[in-house]
C-alpha cells in the first residue's frame, strides 16, 4: 500500500471513529436545543441511560469533539459548532456504531468504500490486510451489504491472431475454430468437438505453445447490494465533509512557507551565508511539521480510546 494511501485511510479511520461512538452522538443530539454545562450534560446522559463522571464526559466525550471542531466551549457550557449541526444533520437517524464496530480499523467501511465498482479478492487486498479480508467479507454479507459473483467457468480461451501460419492437426483446427475471440469455458469447446476433457486440454496445451489461444483465469468479484450502496454513499458524504472542516481549520499554509523560504533564500544569497540558510530552513518546515502533528494528536487519542 502507498504510503500517501496510508496516510489517508489513517485519517479516515480517525475521522469515521469520532462519529461511530454511541456516547458521542448522542451528546450532539442532546445539544442541539442549547449549550449545556458539564452538570446538565451529565444529568441528561443518566436520563438517556450513560452513567459518567464529569471528567470522564469531557476528557473522552465532549473533549475529542472541541478538538474535531464540532462542539465548542464557552464559559463552561459546551455547545454544537456549525460544522457539528451540519454533521448531525448529515448522519440523521443513521446509526454508524450500531453497524460498525467501534474504535476499529474500519476494515469493514474501507471495503464498501472501495467497492464502488465490483471487485475482486487481490484487489481489496490494497485496501485492508490479507489476514482480516476473508472475515471482512463475511460479515458484511450477513449484514446484506456485499455480494459475491462467482465466474460460470474457471478459465475462458480466446484465440489469437499469432502464429496463424502453424500447422495444425485436423482435431487441433477443428477445436480452434470453436473458440471465439470473445472467449469460451473449456467445457462448452469439449461439447463442441466431441472429444473428452482430458483430451481437450491436451489440444489446448498445443495451441498455447504454438500461440493461437490464450487463456485467462476467471475470479469471483464483490459488489455492493442496493444497501450497500446507499451505506458506502453515506459514509462517502460524512468523510468528505469532516475531511474538508478538518484541511480547512489544520492544514499548514504551504503557500506562505514557500514565500518565507525564498525570501530567506534570496536573503542568505546576498550574504554569502547559505548554509545559515539551510538550517532556518529545516527549523522552520520542523517547526510546522510539529504543530501540524500536535494538532492532528486529539484525533490520534480518540482513535487509540
Amino acid at each position: 500500500m502507498c504510503k500517501s494511501r496510508s496516510a489517508s485511510s489513517a485519517i479516515n479511520d480517525l475521522l469515521l471513529n469520532v462519529v461511530k461512538n454511541k456516547r458521542r452522538t448522542k451528546l450532539a443530539q442532546i445539544l442541539i436545543e442549547r449549550p449545556l454545562s458539564l452538570d446538565e450534560i451529565q444529568q441528561r446522559l443518566k436520563g438517556e441511560g450513560y452513567y459518567h463522571s464529569r471528567d470522564t464526559i469531557r476528557k473522552y466525550y465532549a473533549g475529542p469533539m472541541v478538538a474535531a471542531k464540532l462542539l465548542v466551549e464557552e464559559n463552561g457550557r459546551y455547545g454544537l459548532t456549525n460544522e457539528g449541526r451540519s454533521l448531525m444533520a448529515l448522519l440523521g437517524d443513521m446509526d454508524l456504531g450500531g453497524i460498525f464496530p467501534s474504535s476499529s480499523g474500519c476494515y469493514e467501511e474501507k471495503c464498501l468504500l472501495a467497492l464502488e465498482v465490483p471487485r475482486n479478492y487481490d484487489d481489496l487486498s490494497e485496501y485492508l490486510p490479507k489476514a482480516d479480508l476473508q472475515r471482512t467479507i463475511r460479515r458484511l454479507q450477513g449484514k446484506g451489504l456485499v455480494v459475491k459473483a462467482r465466474p460460470s467457468r474457471h478459465v475462458t480461451y480466446r484465440r489469437m491472431a499469432e502464429g496463424a501460419d502453424a500447422p495444425l492437426s485436423k482435431t487441433e483446427r477443428k477445436l480452434l475454430e470453436t473458440i471465439p475471440k470473445d472467449g469460451i469455458g473449456v467445457d462448452d469447446i469439449a461439447d463442441a468437438v466431441g472429444i473428452s476433457l482430458r483430451r481437450t486440454y491436451k489440444y489446448l496445451k498445443r495451441l498455447r505453445e504454438k500461440g493461437l489461444v490464450s487463456n485467462t483465469p476467471n475470479v469471483t468479484l464483490l459488489s455492493l447490494t442496493e444497501g450497500g450502496k446507499k451505506l458506502a454513499g453515506k459514509l462517502q458524504q460524512i468523510l468528505s465533509f469532516m475531511q474538508l472542516t478538518y484541511l480547512q481549520q489544520k492544514e499548514p499554509n504551504l503557500d506562505g512557507m514557500q514565500e518565507k523560504k525564498e525570501a530567506r533564500d534570496k536573503s542568505n544569497r546576498a550574504i554569502g551565508d547559505k548554509g545559515n540558510g539551510y538550517k532556518c530552513d529545516e527549523d522552520y518546515y520542523r517547526s510546522a511539521l510539529s504543530r501540524f502533528v500536535e494538532r492532528l494528536w486529539p484525533y490520534v487519542e480518540l482513535h487509540r480510546e
